[in-house]
């Protein structure tokens, strides 16, 4: 059985004493493996960058627990390993629900009120990622609306992969915490 790797050992233990640079060379060393695992794990490259951006993430939240005695490889593909069966689990509920919806609203004599619902909600979502910051709104849709990767989106606004990665990060924390109010209202009336 091969050894633990010396230089990932020196790395864990960086990490456990809040290294940012450490932090920056597991990123750099261990992002593109990862990206190649989750994107052959998916079925849509367009979730891919965001659950790499988790699974450093956990791994910064998590830096306290690493075990320099154990592989740090194993480590963050067991973390990738489980963020792409979480993805997978909220995808497959997702289209359940969409699948479900969609028959509902067939049913419906009321398709009209469903419509203005439905565009009443697509103006909720475009009117909070009206209300980011510029910056971050730009990169957002190049990312998600026009499906650029993070490379792309880098070169084209000659800015870091890096900072297309934070400010990413920033946008969908951002539009999670101001939709969830509103989807929680919605997923009520849909379902009452």
């Amino acid at each position: 059985m091969q050894g633990i790797n010396s230089e990932h050992q020196i790395l864990c233990e960086r990490l456990r004493n809040d290294d940012e640079l450490a932090f920056e060379l597991v990123f750099m060393k261990f992002k593109g493996r990862l990206f190649d695992f989750v994107r052959k794990s998916l079925p849509r490259e367009e979730d891919v960058e965001g659950i790499v951006q988790e699974v450093f993430i956990k791994i910064w939240q998590n830096r306290k627990q690493l075990d320099p005695q154990k592989s740090l490889d194993a480590f963050l593909f067991s973390i990738a390993k489980n963020e792409v069966f979480d993805h997978l689990r909220k995808l497959f509920s997702k289209r359940k629900y969409l699948d479900s919806l969609y028959h509902s609203m067939e049913k419906e004599d009321a398709s009209t009120q469903k419509q203005l619902e439905y565009n009443e909600l697509r103006q909720v979502v475009y009117a909070a990622i009206e209300r980011l910051p510029e910056r971050r709104r730009e990169i957002f849709k190049l990312s998600r609306l026009q499906g650029k990767t993070y490379k792309e989106i880098a070169i084209e606004l000659q800015i870091s992969e890096n900072t297309v990665d934070t400010q990413m990060r920033k946008s969908l924390h951002t539009l999670h915490h101001d939709l969830d109010q509103y989807l929680r209202l919605i997923l009520l009336v849909f379902l009452s």
